[in-house]
């Protein structure tokens, strides 16, 4: 259909076979960047096949087979907590060494000076880059789940208890109790995210935060004459939104993308929430 597009998926390995299409339907001359929001830099493992953990570093060093051309030139990771920066930091999947081409922007400096300042710094990156077109990629992951109750996301031990053979939501919120010893709710009818600290780390990015984040970047891109977006037949796609998966109690995660999609399509504009069917999130 005509206009706006945002991808959904319930993995972030969908990007790659998105970008190798987008790919096909820009000029030859074309170069591609990507704003990621996530709270993992996805740049793990070698191998040649695209995974959720190193599609970002498949993206980056793969080449179009028909033109040649790097399918995309240079990317920025938004929202990655310090602890997992830390853990990364002198091994081969260090992701402040692993290219030129790509930036991160942790989660602590996220709002450094300003956010708008922030993409206007960014955007100039990708301008001197070469770049035409950008689009978004974000990872559930990144929101503030530990106090919204985003249970709909990878690295939940909710859904890996799904995975353990629990069959019903009600089997899965007995068990998630003694899964890991710092799990928590913040009621007892109704877990809160129950994410294990080590491997996600940080307080994680508000709805707020990604709306004026891509509001800013739509500024600067049409100040500098980049495309937000690339176009598919009549269509303009935007970006993705991904790993939605496992148990999503109250809908939220659910709720939570279609808002965000409605506000990378330019649908809503209030900077600090999101309305979405009559409510709040």
């Amino acid at each position: 259909s005509a206009g706006p597009a945002i991808i959904i998926s319930e993995s972030h390995v969908t990007t790659y076979p998105l970008v190798q299409e987008l790919n096909k339907n820009v000029p030859p001359d074309a170069r591609i960047g990507l704003i990621v929001f996530d709270t993992h830099v996805d740049i793990f493992g070698g191998g040649i096949v695209p995974h959720k953990i190193n599609v970002l570093r498949r993206l980056l060093r793969d080449h179009d087979k028909t033109t040649g051309k790097r399918l995309i030139h240079r990317a920025t990771v938004v929202g990655s907590p310090e602890s997992l920066l830390k853990l990364s930091r002198g091994g081969n999947s260090d992701p402040e060494k692993f290219s030129p081409r790509l930036r991160i922007i942790g989660e602590k400096d996220f709002t450094k000076p300003s956010v708008h300042e922030l993409m206007a710094k960014e955007v100039d990156e990708f301008a001197k880059a070469g770049v035409s077109h950008i689009m978004v990629s974000v990872d559930v992951d990144v929101l503030r789940s530990k106090k919204l109750r985003y249970t709909g996301a990878e690295y939940n031990p909710l859904h890996a208890l799904f995975w353990f053979g629990q069959s019903s939501f009600e089997a899965v919120r007995q068990d998630s109790q003694a899964l890991v010893s710092r799990l928590r709710y913040n009621d007892p009818d109704s877990p809160s995210v129950l994410y294990e600290p080590e491997l996600l780390g940080g307080e994680g990015l508000s709805l707020g935060d990604l709306g004026t984040t891509v509001d800013a970047l739509k500024v600067e891109t049409e100040r500098k004459g980049i495309k937000f977006g690339i176009p598919i037949g009549q269509a303009v796609v935007l970006g993705d939104i991904v790993e939605l998966s496992g148990p999503d109690f109250g809908g939220n995660t659910a709720r939570a993308a279609l808002a965000l999609a409605a506000r990378i399509g330019g649908q809503e504009k209030n900077n600090d929430q999101f309305r979405f069917s009559g409510g709040i999130i």
